[in-house]
């Protein structure tokens, strides 16, 4: 069986190399939406605005490390639910 995906939002501002933003979504649309909400809000200013898919937080945290690299200590976050 085929591990289950999710989606991991982030805001990170690279001049401080802090994450603004962590939320993880199980469902497409709420994960596309809540992206472009964030994009927008964003817009004009050096925020990288990111959706990655995966199947854990720590599997994002492996394939994307330099988003992360202060948060390594971070218990992974929790799902967003309607």
């Amino acid at each position: 069986m085929a591990p289950e995906v999710r989606h991991f939002l982030v805001a990170y501002d690279p001049s401080r190399g802090e994450l603004l933003v962590q939320r993880s979504f199980d469902q497409d649309a709420e994960a596309d939406e809540a992206f472009i909400e964030l994009e927008r809000e964003h817009r004009g200013d050096d925020i990288q605005v990111v959706l990655f898919t995966g199947d854990s937080w720590e599997s994002v945290q492996t394939t994307h490390p330099h988003y992360f690299a202060e948060e390594q200590e971070t218990a992974p976050f929790p799902a967003v639910r309607q």
